[in-house]
């Protein structure tokens, strides 16, 4: 059969090649409307991907971008990601002038070579093949085509004809020949799902087209890039990797593989036994024992990240993390799961696609879309989630990586869509209390404490990850006061109610308050103004993304100079949107002034058509926030 696929790509590439009889890249027969706001543009790309078996296939690719402008130059190089389950050939590159004129072929030594392994991995076995063409002269054109070999089917190569925006698509194409008997799924979004289907015998072709696809406008607090785009989505129902066949026609039958993947691998020393029992001897509370296991695992394991082959996908077995006190996200979850196992807790491996910019699963097309590896343990009346991967994380606590998230749990039937647990706007809360003693000269003392919960506990404890001379340097670069000196601060986390931090500073202010004759000007809002807004757009396109609400609470006191009044204070603000809501107030006492303002944003979706009244409501709040109160000398 092998003999007739590749018959069938010679018949392909031919008909391509009468097609297309030579490069055709002049940049004048570009229209105006795939010039117009575009940095580059793709002239022509093909991928075919031929699949001959349930463990083998090849990706052939073609591509030809033309580059405007030096915006477009990140466009422009060739990056061939490359392992051994994925092999790289007969690459070549040529580089055109406007004119469509070939100027220069690339020599393979010209194309580097070297290991990409991730910033977060020891070792991978990962290798990158790149060529970067250096021009002062605009616009050229870049084409380049290779084949890649894959030993191995976990998942088929999508199709993403528009890589960033201002790049307009002249047109692209995807392929796949596949056997009949070895079927598979695809999903398109802001494309046409149909393809066009051809039968050859045992073979069939489905192939996608986009033609004179315009660049994209970026538009502030949008969606997801990759959900405004044309993307094709394709995976095997059936597929055998590294010797593991599996079958990821329904998530149940994806974590099916999973447990393959991972059965055995729960095994740990007697001795650990021994001290995780010890560990656990006379507490009654299930929680409290989860507790004391996390921690535990915390205590003894650090995070290290080897991605090699199958072990991309399979957790090093609990044993060898005890041993060596190390693993990757699979692997320490993995281990913390064989402890509390141990401990008489039932929990469940779960696979999660973190990034708090991260696009939400396609619930609907099982597939491999994970990139990460949490554990769920199901409680009376409660889930707790457990980050295995970092040292330090309070117990049950998630971040922006991590919450609100659908996941894939893998208990013992297979997998199960499940999601993890959403931060109310209650609890994502910001408080602070401030006392500024103010001099006649505008000079000041100011002792704050701020207490950060919810996820608002993450813009706050990397700090902790750093020596004093950073702290100190971080605090003086995200405090946006103009000029102060810190003189004393601290940290103090809580890990046992709610999860918090609490921040204490004591500044001095030098000439906080600006002086005018016998009058002091300040702005009350010491430490937390909105001091950027969103553009005015016209005509807005996409949905607009609000994405984590939140609540900031604060509190300033200004002990006020003995012989000094206020003269002008704001009046107080409310405003309440659908977006969110704001108010400021101010309470006079002898010798002291007391600011208060809250900050609520909610979370959501909103039409494009309310985009003008978002804008309009943080222009409100900075403006609010941008008040200063006058004190006057009295007489």
């Amino acid at each position: 059969m092998r003999k007739y696929i590749f018959i069938f790509i010679a018949l392909v590439f031919g008909a391509m090649a009468q097609a297309n009889p030579g490069p055709q890249y002049d940049v004048s027969s570009l229209s105006e409307q795939l010039v117009k706001n575009a940095d580059a543009v793709v002239r022509v790309e093909e991928n075919i991907f031929t699949v001959k078996a349930i463990n083998e296939a090849t990706l052939q690719v073609h591509m030809a971008i033309t580059i405007l402008n030096r915006e477009g130059d990140n466009f422009a190089p060739m990056w061939i990601h490359y392992n051994p389950q994925r092999r790289v050939s007969n690459v070549k590159c040529t580089i055109y002038d406007a004119q469509g004129k070939e100027i220069k072929r690339v020599k393979n030594n010209e194309i580097e070579d070297f290991s990409a392994n991730s910033s977060y991995s020891l070792y991978e076995d990962n290798r990158l093949k790149y060529y970067a063409y250096n021009s002062n002269v605009y616009p050229y054109t870049i084409e380049y085509r290779y084949e890649m070999d894959f030993k191995g089917l976990f998942f088929y190569p999508g199709w993403n004809p528009v890589t960033g925006s201002d790049l307009s698509v002249e047109k692209s194409s995807y392929s796949i020949i596949t056997p009949q008997n070895l079927t598979f799924r695809y999903k398109a979004a802001n494309l046409d799902n149909t393809p066009k289907i051809t039968p050859s015998g045992n073979l069939m072709t489905y192939q996608w087209q986009l033609e004179n696809y315009s660049a994209l406008e970026r538009e502030p607090m949008s969606p997801d890039f990759s959900e405004l785009v044309p993307v094709l989505h394709l995976a095997p129902n059936d597929f055998e990797f590294e010797g593991y066949a599996g079958n990821m026609e329904s998530w149940e039958n994806f974590g099916k593989w999973i447990n393959l993947l991972n059965k055995g691998r729960d095994v740990l020393p007697e001795k650990t036994r021994t001290e995780v029992l010890t560990l656990v001897a006379g507490v009654d509370d299930e929680r409290e024992k989860i507790r004391k296991v996390y921690e535990y695992m915390q205590s003894k394991t650090r995070y290290v990240s080897i991605q090699l082959g199958i072990g991309g996908y399979q957790p090093f077995d609990a044993t060898t993390v005890d041993q060596t006190g190390y693993g990757d996200c699979k692997a320490l979850t993995n281990y913390t799961k064989a402890l509390l196992q141990t401990a008489g807790i039932t929990s469940y491996y779960t696979l999660i696609r973190a990034g708090a910019d991260a696009a939400p699963i396609m619930k609907e097309f099982p597939s491999t879309q994970f990139n990460h590896a949490i554990l769920c343990v199901p409680v009376k009346n409660d889930t707790i989630w457990l980050e295995c991967t970092d040292q330090t994380n309070p117990f049950g606590h998630l971040g922006y990586s991590t919450s609100d998230k659908d996941v894939l749990l893998i208990n013992e039937e297979g997998g199960k869509l499940a999601r993890t647990k959403l931060y109310t706007q209650e609890e994502n809360l910001q408080t602070r209390s401030a006392v500024v003693s103010l001099g006649e000269e505008g000079h000041g003392k100011a002792k704050i404490i701020t207490t950060y919960q919810g996820l608002q506990y993450d813009h706050v404890s990397p700090i902790l990850e750093f020596s004093l001379n950073e702290q100190k340097q971080i605090i003086y670069q995200k405090t946006g006061i103009p000029n102060f000196t810190l003189e004393n601060y601290s940290y103090t986390v809580d890990k046992e109610v709610k999860v918090s931090i609490e921040e204490k500073l004591e500044i001095s202010l030098e000439k906080y308050a600006q002086i005018s004759n016998k009058r002091l000007f300040f702005v009350p809002n010491l430490l937390n103004q909105l001091d950027g807004t969103p553009p005015s757009l016209e005509d807005r396109e996409n949905v607009v993304v609000m994405k984590s609400a939140f609540v900031d609470s604060d509190t300033i006191t200004y002990l006020l100079p003995e012989n000094m009044h206020p003269e002008y204070i704001p009046e107080t603000a409310h405003i309440v949107t659908h977006f969110g809501e704001y108010s400021a107030s101010f309470q006079q006492e002898q010798g002291k002034l007391v600011y208060i303002r809250t900050f609520k944003v909610n979370k959501g979706y909103f039409p494009a058509t309310s985009y003008p009244a978002i804008v309009k409501f943080y222009e409100q709040v900075a403006q609010k926030d941008a008040q200063r109160i006058v004190l006057k000398k009295s007489t």
